[in-house]
């Protein structure tokens, strides 16, 4: 079997099919109908004179492959026949076009000449998408010009979190965060000039092209060709442009203000006027032939394209948050309220006392806590906290704050083509880009820049070197090199804050890692501090080296191929430098300590206790990763007749084992014997960490997964001239081990310190290490690999076991294709994929379900065996819970496994696509997708957003987490068109108007983006875990009765019937599914629409003035309302989701 695979790839290296290139096919016949053999069929690049030459075969049939996307004429000729020439075809990226000639007896010197499009059918094969051709690029409505909107044009396609927002306002990876045909974000492979446009890390996008530097786009989302792998969603190749033999260019400015923008709709409902706002785009590009006068003459040979781009954003970012009333820093909680108007009482955690069975505790004498129990660093962290600004009638959203956040984005492109000769093709594109961006802060303090990653530098490069060469009209080799990379820096503006000036031990300034503010997250309430991870330096390269070897022999055309890319991920990332603290109600709640009611608690009275729920300090190794990956394939596209087209072709993939470059990479062992075991009575102890490239272990994380071998299958039948019949299937290895490039998915214990914080040795009755007392022995210094398995004892682990799969999607479709008159294509069908081992997060080390039946006997302190071989966290003390010493894993807190291989998706749809490419001054694409996501992985969310709610609730049963995709859309509508207004000049009516009529009324355009979508389903979790499981998440019960509200009862402030959920009993699981199956977010309406004005200077100038206006209803996408059970904003929608109408207006010379 090796052999075979070495023999493949040796035969197949260099070769990749992700080219963004067309190819030209069809039949040469007679006027009998007979094949004919031996015509000679040129091709001609209408911009650039490029020609190339093939012949048809002894079955009449041409194939033209490798063909940059742009305008061409075809020419045909043969001793005996007229020669035939068909002008204006348009090739676009990854498509085939097929062409059929006619000959006609006569000379040879005669010619006849056609113009016309080819057949808009597809009848290469049964791969689905779009194509964004330039048009659309340059004349739809952008946002701050972002091209990757525009993926959402193609049906399965759904936008994620800030997807839409420009790259001037967030990080790159954004750009590219959407889902396809129920693949997740990471899951999508993006080619810019056929090399990898991603980097290691999540998967994300290495750099955004100038829209005015795109020649076009295709987004694939049904892959049924062995040239693509790596990924189980969609596959976007751009390609950039290139010079022609004609000097053209834009320049372009683009601006927007407040005067301009509505108003956000909460900023409108609290009487706060539109916030300062300034964003000017502007740019320049040039193309055409390289021509040094006297010296070098470049017209037909050599090209060159160069491109600037600048932004500059000047803004002011809205917050509206809960903060503590002035009272409540008092400690005086007499007038704390339920949404509803119920008291809140809040209880004495330090009055537990037992009670029959049970607990019991005794509330603060007038609901307030006496200032000589408030924690000092509690106390002082409370003065960081701005004053309600607003009157809500409750706590929720009683502030509001807009605070300055400055931005500057600076692009650069060039590219140069050159033709070696008629032979050979050679290019090389280099791009860059550099965001500078500032944290915004509507506090004012240190403490006020908890809510976002901003205040960094961020520079981007994507580099490509490719080159095609022709060895005749049958065999053509195509080879591209490229180089992807992310950069990033990013410090917090509290970075050197000592935090002993909140009251904290020494010796925590002492022994962290890096000095800042710490995070304080009282649940319910705003968040104080930087942000875990907000310290971060990053380094991320992608080199990759793709081609393709194209032989062209009778009905075949065999690709051979392969995809060798090296992925590199260098980064430093401060998780909790000086401690991260999180506060819930739990300590304040009573009277039962166990039992959460909505009248009881609160999580900022915790806080002013110094009694938090969780926290932790840590000490981060830096990382420097690296994985190999490498494909081989066959393909193989039969024309079996003049109506059949079959695509066969089967793929290997492999993806190497990640390798640090120091070792500093640990795992877990299920089943090794830990040698404290017989130390503290427990021979039989087994589980705990093992290090790579120590004891005989491998350098490579996990074990390789070799058997990865992906069939694919596609056909396109002509069943009339009108009408073609398209499908297939593909099964699709996703991405191994680059995309979860990070602390928790690739764990580093022992190189990596955390020191827990003690907050309670009684299973959550009362608090044992406060505030003012927290690490006062210092942090925990990292081990390394010298403790083998006796590595991070009593403390929670990441680990993942070393046999991990990689994942794989089957895709399959079906379709019916229909040309209409106009040049109008109709294609409906069925899509669907079925994901299988994804990425799975989960925790295994959580109590068996059947320990739950003893009910409070799993709090009761027993002796515990661990405290004489652990030196921090709970199981140092003398004591523990039971319910800690029936884990799987009794010696450790927590094992977590970030990316294990057991995850599961459903994807079925209808879509149905309606497009017109411009024609008599009008084109339209139109696109519907009716679908059902089913999932059982909250791994099919990334990184950017955390709005899919928690992880799985009990670990011990993962088929009760299937159920609607938190991300699924049942239904979504988009269509784009572009409508030159037939007035003027060059125009239907109105042609013979003078000059000073034709500027008035000529030149008009129409263009726009219609989008309606359905909400996303909701998922709940509860303020309060009280299931005692040690490991597992809490859901709320659910009374069998839907939360679904009528649309005359639901509102902001209850979107969803929050009575038919009630806090589930201590050590039980809630009933409530991982998803609503039928209460969703807030859908989408949304109408993006743009006009232009075009002068027309003289013959080479062309100036163009656009207002584009976004939102243009102003229809408000509320966000998600509160998902937690149990806290004040439950049910409330305290956020706008979307943008509020923003106009744009620019002008842009074209010559």
């Amino acid at each position: 079997m090796k052999g075979w695979i070495g023999l493949f790839t040796l035969l197949c290296w260099t070769v990749t099919a992700q080219t963004p290139t067309a190819s030209l096919t069809g039949s040469v016949k007679d006027p009998s109908g007979a094949a004919v053999a031996g015509a000679e069929i040129t091709v001609i690049n209408v911009d650039t004179g490029a020609k190339r030459v093939a012949k048809s075969n002894e079955l009449g049939f041409y194939t033209v492959p490798l063909l940059p996307p742009g305008r061409y004429d075809a020419i045909v000729r043969l001793a005996g026949f007229r020669t035939l020439e068909r002008k204006g075809l348009s090739l676009h990226v990854n498509e085939t076009v097929t062409v059929d000639f006619t000959l006609e007896l006569g000379p040879l010197t005669e010619t006849i000449t056609v113009q016309a499009e080819a057949s808009p059918l597809q009848t290469s094969g049964g791969s689905h998408g779009a194509v964004i051709v330039n048009t659309e690029i340059t004349n739809l409505p952008l946002n701050a010009r972002n091209p990757f909107a525009l993926a959402a044009l193609a049906p399965g396609v759904q936008p994620q979190g800030g997807f839409f927002v420009p790259r001037v306002f967030q990080e790159q990876a954004y750009q590219s965060n959407f889902t396809a045909n129920g693949g997740a974000s990471f899951q999508n492979d993006i080619l810019l000039d056929g090399a990898s446009n991603t980097v290691a890390g999540h998967g994300q996008l290495a750099f955004t092209p100038l829209v005015d530097a795109i020649e076009e786009f295709k987004v694939q989302t049904s892959n049924y060709s062995a040239e693509y792998g790596r990924s189980g969603g969609a596959i976007i190749n751009i390609v950039t442009k290139s010079g022609t033999n004609e000097l053209k260019g834009t320049a372009y400015e683009f601006m927007r203000n407040k005067v301009l923008d509505a108003n956000n709709f909460f900023n409108n409902r609290a009487g706060i006027p539109r916030q300062p706002f300034v964003f000017n785009q502007f740019g320049i590009t040039l193309g055409g032939p390289v021509v040094v006068p006297r010296v070098y003459q470049g017209r037909n040979r050599t090209f060159f394209f160069v491109g600037y781009e600048g932004s500059r954003a000047r803004r002011r970012v809205y917050f509206s948050e809960t903060v503590p009333t002035e009272a409540m820093r008092r400690g005086d909680f007499s007038g704390l309220r339920t949404p509803t108007g119920q008291p809140i009482v809040v209880y004495n955690p330090f009055s537990t006392r037992s009670s029959g069975t049970g607990y019991t505790r005794d509330p603060f004498p007038g609901n307030q806590i006496p200032p000589a129990m408030h924690d000092k660093v509690g106390a002082n962290v409370t003065k960081y906290y701005p004053l309600p600004n607003q009157a809500t009638g409750g706590l929720a959203n009683n502030f509001i704050a807009n605070a300055s956040q400055p931005n500057d984005l600076n692009t650069v492109q060039a590219r140069v083509d050159h033709n070696l000769s008629s032979a050979n093709r050679f290019f090389f594109r280099v791009s860059y880009d550099k965001l500078v961006d500032v944290s915004p802060n509507p506090y004012g303090n240190i403490a006020g820049e908890a809510r976002t990653f901003s205040g960094s530098s961020q520079p981007d490069w994507h580099v490509t070197l490719g080159d095609t060469h022709s060895f005749g009209p049958a065999t053509l080799l195509d080879l591209r090199a490229g180089f992807a990379r992310n950069g990033f820096r990013r410090q917090p503006g509290s970075y050197g804050f000592d935090p002993t000036q909140l009251g904290f031990p020494p010796a925590l300034a002492r022994d962290a890692q890096a000095l800042q503010f710490p995070q304080f997250a009282p649940s319910g309430y705003a968040t104080l501090g930087a942000l875990p991870g907000h310290l971060f330096y990053l380094g991320a390269d992608t080199y990759s080296a793709p081609g393709q070897l194209m032989l062209i022999r009778g009905r075949h055309t065999l690709k051979l191929g392969g995809d060798f890319r090296v992925y590199r991920h260098n980064s430093f990332q401060a998780s909790a430098p000086v401690g991260n603290f999180s506060f819930s109600k739990g300590f304040t709640q009573g009277p039962d300590p166990l039992r959460s009611t909505l009248t009881a608690g609160d999580a900022f009275a915790s806080m002013l206790l110094g009694a938090a729920s969780g926290g932790s300090a840590s000490i981060r190794a830096h990382l420097s990763f690296q994985t190999v990956y490498w494909a081989a394939y066959l393909q193989d596209d039969v024309r079996v007749t003049d109506r059949l087209t079959l695509n066969l072709g089967i793929r290997y993939d492999y993806e190497t084992p990640r390798t640090e470059r120091f070792n500093r990479l640990s795992f877990f062992d299920y089943d090794a014997p830990n040698p404290v075991g017989p130390e503290v009575g427990l021979p039989n102890l087994r589980g705990g960490l093992k290090f790579v490239g120590v004891g005989g272990n491998p350098r490579g994380w996990t074990d390789p997964d070799r058997n990865n071998i992906g069939p694919r299958f596609g056909f396109a039948y002509k069943v009339t001239n009108k009408l073609v019949v398209r499908g297939g299937y593909g099964l699709l290895y996703l991405p191994g081990g680059t995309n979860n490039l990070s602390y928790s998915g690739c764990p580093q214990e022992g190189f990596s310190a955390s020191t827990p914080l003690v907050t309670s040795i009684d299973g959550g009755l009362t608090p044992f290490t406060l505030l003012a007392n927290a690490f006062a022995g210092g942090l925990q210094r990292p081990t390394g690999s010298s403790l083998g398995l006796r590595t991070q004892l009593g403390q929670g682990v990441n680990g993942n076991p070393r046999y991990l799969r990689v994942g794989y999607m089957q895709q399959w479709n079906l379709a019916l294709q229909h040309e209409l008159p106009g040049r109008m294509i109709v294609e409906a069908g069925y899509a669907g994929s079925r994901g299988v081992k994804l990425p799975f997060t989960y925790q295994v080390n959580q109590l068996p379900d059947r320990y739950l039946a003893e009910g409070p006997r799993l709090l009761t302190m027993v002796r515990n065996p661990f405290a004489s071989v652990v030196t921090v966290g709970t199981l140092s003390q003398p004591t523990v819970t039971l319910g800690q010493l029936l884990r799987p894993y009794p010696h450790f807190t927590g094992v977590s496994f970030p990316q294990g291989s057991a995850g599961a998706s459903t994807y079925h749809a209808l879509q149905v696509r309606v497009e017109r490419r411009i024609s008599r001054s009008f084109s339209v694409l139109a696109a519907y997708t009716n679908s059902k996501l089913i999932s059982d992985t909250h791994s099919q969310k990334t990184w950017i957003s955390d709005e899919y709610g928690a992880g799985p609730q009990n670990n011990n049963n993962l088929r009760l987490e299937r159920s609607l995709a938190p991300q699924d859309v049942s239904q979504r509508f988009v269509v784009n068109y572009i409508y030159e207004l037939p007035l003027g000049k060059g125009r239907r009516w109105l042609n013979r108007i003078g000059p000073a009529a034709d500027a008035i009324v000529g030149g008009w355009t129409l263009t726009g983006i219609t989008t309606f979508q359905t909400g996303r389903p909701l998922a709940l979790s509860t303020a309060t875990n009280n299931t005692n499981s040690y490991g597992g998440g809490s859901r709320p019960n659910n009374n069998g009765t839907s939360a679904r509200l009528p649309a005359s009862q639901r509102s902001l402030q209850r979107w969803f019937d929050t009575t038919v959920f009630s806090q589930p009993e201590p050590f039980t699981f809630g009933s409530t599914g991982r998803t609503l199956p039928d209460v969703r977010e807030d859908g989408v309406t949304n109408f993006d629409v743009s006009v232009h004005k075009n002068f027309r200077l003289n013959e080479r100038f062309t100036l163009q003035f656009r207002g584009e206006f976004f939102n243009l209803m102003n229809s408000p996408q509320f966000a998600r309302p509160g998902q937690v059970f149990g806290n004040p904003q439950f049910a409330v929608v305290s956020a706008q989701a979307n943008s509020p109408r923003q106009i744009q207006l620019g002008a842009k010379l074209l010559y």
